[in-house]
């Protein structure tokens, strides 16, 4: 048990990372499983409607919104450093804090 205290003190910013891990993820949920929910919700619109699309309106409402809401998280995910917005809008890749410079998966203020 006292080996976890020290280590755990040295990684003050592991546990804000291991959210930030938790947030992509939960976006590539909807990624994953639109097609296969896409088809059912249209099959399932087809066999009590006998339509296709208003099943389809359905899946993109739920799996397009469940995506927008966890990217703007990402998004606006904020530096465990300085607190503020760690990405700059409009840039896909980055390595480190747009206004701090703390490298990405930075566990530490050293690394």
């Amino acid at each position: 048990m006292e080996s976890e205290i020290p280590n755990q003190l040295d990684k003050p910013y592991a546990k804000a990372w291991k959210e930030y891990r938790t947030h992509l993820n939960k976006i590539a949920y909807p990624v994953v499983s639109y097609f296969p929910a896409f088809f059912v919700f249209a099959l399932a619109s087809y066999f009590l409607v006998g339509d296709f699309f208003p099943g389809m309106m359905v899946a993109v409402a739920i799996w397009g919104s469940y995506a927008v809401y966890w990217g703007i998280r990402v998004i606006y995910w904020p530096c465990p450093r300085c607190g503020k917005r760690f990405r700059r809008i409009g840039v896909l890749t980055y390595a480190a804090c747009a206004h701090c410079d703390l490298p990405k998966w930075a566990e530490s203020p050293d690394d």
